[in-house]
């Protein structure tokens, strides 16, 4: 497609640098349309890519096992293909079980508080710092809704202890991120209360090198 300008000193005759203006102009013109077509082109194939990629997203899906083994009573014991150790459960105390006991109750409560912990770790990981010690305490709140026990209210309660180096507004943001992303805490129906803490202080954990078989309750 020839410019405006290139079809007139075609049927007019111009001075030199006129015609040599035209040529350069129609050069120009031709550039900046192939240049469109490609960034066109490379925008097509770049949102064709992230479309590709969120429905990748969306289709993904994880499968986690777990077998449980009947013992004696009413205990049992937790096993998977995917872990090493084991867990023995029973019936807690509150419902007629002895005490001193893992029961289903505890491990659920367990499972929000620990996954807690393992998103923020994502995160602070994702986010560039350390943390020099993570301790939470957790609470739930089994009531009967209409005719049936149920877990109402869980709170959580996850201290974070930072480096000195460490700006306490980015972790503060991990904490935010890690409500919000939780996996356990967005697949129960229970409503569930963060009360974490930043503490800028170092902290060495009471169980920091021990090996798996010498922990023990404090």
């Amino acid at each position: 497609m020839k410019s405006g300008l290139s079809s007139f000193a075609a049927n007019y005759p111009l001075p030199t640098v006129l015609k040599k203006f035209c040529r350069i102009w129609q050069n120009f013109y031709t550039i900046f349309l192939r240049l469109n077509i490609i960034v066109e082109f490379i925008s097509k194939n770049l949102i064709m890519a992230v479309e590709k990629r969120i429905k990748g997203e969306k289709n993904k899906s994880f499968l986690f096992e777990v077998r449980l083994d009947w013992l004696t009573g009413d205990k049992g014991i937790l096993t998977s293909n995917e872990v090493k150790d084991t867990i023995r459960v029973a019936m807690p105390e509150a419902f007629g079980g002895e005490s001193n006991q893992w029961s289903p109750e505890h491990l659920f409560i367990a499972s929000v508080s620990s996954c807690f912990m393992v998103t923020y770790l994502s995160f602070a990981k994702k986010m560039g710092f350390n943390i020099s010690h993570f301790e939470s305490h957790a609470t739930g709140q089994i009531k009967i809704i209409d005719g049936h026990y149920q877990f109402t209210d869980i709170d959580v309660y996850p201290k974070i202890f930072i480096e000195d180096e460490v700006p306490v507004e980015k972790a503060v943001e991990a904490l935010k991120k890690t409500e919000k992303y939780c996996i356990v805490s967005n697949s129960v129906k229970s409503h569930i209360n963060y009360h974490g803490e930043i503490l800028p202080e170092k902290h060495i954990s009471f169980y920091k090198g021990l090996e798996d078989s010498q922990v023990v309750k404090k």
